[in-house]
């Protein structure tokens, strides 16, 4: 049998762990673990905007690493070793989230969504995205659904040259991320 390179087999998923209210302060939170990554997201508001009028109230998402997030990235097997940049990771969450928060709700208010990476691994903005969806449902936040997101890695099968078919080299071409949202109806 084929196992992948962390042990695990082809077919089998990483365990899940999701947990709410776990930051006392906040309107709502959440903890949610898959394999070796592991994240917190905490949501703060609603707050008058002050900055500027808007009819429509806003979301602010900081997006950040843990100093030790990194400590073991890459001794698990995992060989995608990229790390996303924190800024585009926090464009990346209003991207998904805004498909899903009903902010026109709540006009002329602002709410702070914080994610903290306190261990990296693979699929970090995917677990990001649904730790933030569970945070903002857990905060009352009205959502028109909740938010899943995955990690896909397209693979693709590299010839060398005249090499024969056992010198043939699987390679990953590109990493995506998909975020779907079920249609309204």
């Amino acid at each position: 049998m084929r196992r992948r390179e962390d042990g695990r087999g082809l077919e089998e998923c990483r365990k899940p762990l999701i947990c709410t209210k776990v930051v006392a302060q906040a309107l709502g939170s959440s903890y949610v673990e898959l394999g070796t990554t592991k994240i917190v997201c905490s949501v703060y508001g609603p707050k008058p905007n002050l900055d500027e009028f808007k009819q429509e109230g806003e979301i602010v998402y900081n997006y950040r690493r843990a100093p030790f997030a990194l400590a073991n990235r890459g001794k698990t097997g995992d060989q995608d070793n990229t790390v996303l940049d924190e800024k585009l990771a926090a464009e990346a969450l209003d991207q998904a989230l805004s498909l899903s928060v009903a902010i026109g709700k709540f006009p002329k208010s602002s709410f702070t969504v914080n994610v903290l990476v306190l261990e990296s691994g693979p699929g970090e903005l995917p677990l990001a995205i649904m730790a933030a969806s569970v945070a903002c449902c857990d905060g009352g936040i009205e959502l028109y659904d909740m938010m899943s997101a995955c990690t896909v890695k397209t693979l693709f099968v590299a010839s060398l040259g005249r090499c024969p078919v056992s010198e043939l080299r699987c390679a990953v071409l590109r990493c995506t991320v998909h975020v779907l949202l079920p249609r309204l109806r």
